[in-house]
């Protein structure tokens, strides 16, 4: 709501007050209700003094109107009607009725001392009404004088405030000066943070890069590093083999000779013993050999005895699914694989929870192979799934066997 001031009394004056008639605009100027009251009751002060006061605020008495049956007398020369208290009586008077001459004197004096007093109270009211015009008019003065003062009151506090106003929207546009120009410093010393972190990042995934090259250069050599491996494998069967050989022979070798150093007895000579028990596989001395300390030679046992094509080899080869050593694991499920037991199937099933995926992913393989099923199963899964994966293929193992399937 806007806010005027009186500029009589200074006062506050709300823009209601103007709407609704309690305040009023008196040449330009805003002028409240008890100072337009008090203006308007000394502008009607002269006309109720002129009937009510006399001269200087005092009471005057009612001025007396003239009887209309009183005829006044005429004065003798050299008479006065002021300061006498009778007229002088006529030269001629009238003796038959001296009763009535009297009685005219008597009034004659009462209606010039009623035409004095009127006189003079007329002298006096004049007197207050030039009075009372000096008086209205030197406080109409003392008002518009107010009324200045007031203005220039005004005045002065509009450019006092305009000045203010003006001293707060030049610190305002300073404020923002400086707002929009550390704004500007803190965004490009973000931008230059971000700028450096990126090169940061960039040098750290600098060496993630290379590594993924080095796993990529990896990868691309398994296939060769798993060919070498099958002909490394080949070649310690052969060299196993040989070993076999040279072992029988060696046997043989020791036994000619007892023979030849012994004396012969009467009668002839007893056959040889064989070096090995009638009926015993040849692989049979491989099978010692899976129990080696060596994880190098129970590793030649295995893809030895996986090279015999033996479907009997399968049950000397379950324990070593659980070996130390990984490449003897990995090993012995692959040769299971190849050599196609049902025996097999239920250890393969457990090897799909060891510890390696490379354990995992080839007894799979073999599992696959000998089962003819193909479950789904990825070795490189989490624990949980590959648990319900396992649990997959428990369940038709169990079944299979109950069915008779197994063999």
């Amino acid at each position: 709501m806007k806010i005027h001031f009186c500029d009589l009394c200074n006062e506050s004056v709300p823009q209601a007050d103007l709407d609704e008639g309690r305040a009023f605009m008196r040449k330009g100027r805003v002028v409240c209700g008890k100072c337009d009251q008090l203006m308007t009751q000394r502008e009607n002060m002269p006309a109720a003094a002129a009937s009510v006061q006399g001269p200087f605020g005092a009471s005057s008495p009612p001025i007396p109107e003239p009887q209309a049956s009183v005829t006044p007398l005429p004065v003798a020369p050299g008479g006065s009607d002021f300061g006498q208290g009778s007229f002088s009586a006529p030269a001629h008077t009238h003796h038959h009725a001296p009763n009535h001459s009297h009685v005219n004197h008597g009034r004659g004096q009462r209606s010039g001392s009623g035409v004095a007093v009127a006189l003079f109270a007329l002298a006096l009211t004049a007197l207050g009404l030039y009075w009372l015009t000096e008086r209205a008019d030197k406080d109409r003065r003392q008002v518009d004088d107010k009324f200045a003062a007031a203005a220039k009151v005004q005045l002065d506090a509009e450019m006092r405030e305009m000045t203010r106003s003006t001293e707060l929207q030049g610190q305002i546009l300073k404020l923002e000066e400086k707002l929009k120009e550390s704004t500007e410093n803190e965004r490009k010393a973000f931008d230059a943070r971000i700028v450096d972190g990126q090169s940061k990042l960039d040098k750290a995934l600098l060496p993630l890069g290379e590594l993924r090259n080095d796993i990529a250069s990896l990868k691309s050599v398994v296939p060769s590093t798993q060919r070498h491996d099958q002909e490394l494998l080949a070649s310690a069967q052969k060299v196993a083999d040989l070993e076999n050989r040279a072992v029988n022979l060696e046997s043989a070798i020791l036994e000619m000779k007892k023979q030849l150093d012994a004396k012969p007895a009467a009668g002839p000579a007893s056959p040889v013993a064989p070096a090995t028990p009638v009926g015993t596989p040849p692989w049979m001395g491989l099978v010692q050999q899976l129990e080696s300390p060596a994880s190098g030679d129970r590793w030649v046992a295995v893809s030895s005895l996986g090279e015999t094509k033996d479907p009997a080899v399968a049950e000397y080869l379950l324990p070593r699914l659980k070996d130390v050593d990984i490449f003897v694991r990995m090993a012995t499920a692959r040769v299971l694989g190849d050599l196609g037991s049902p025996k097999a199937i239920g250890a393969l099933i457990e090897t799909l929870n060891d510890q390696d995926s490379s354990v995992r992913e080839a007894a799979y393989v073999s599992l696959c192979t000998v089962s003819k099923k193909s479950l789904p199963f990825d070795p490189h899964q989490d624990t949980a799934e590959r648990a319900k994966r396992v649990k997959a293929w428990q369940d038709w193992w169990k079944k299979a066997q109950e069915d008779g399937a197994a063999q």
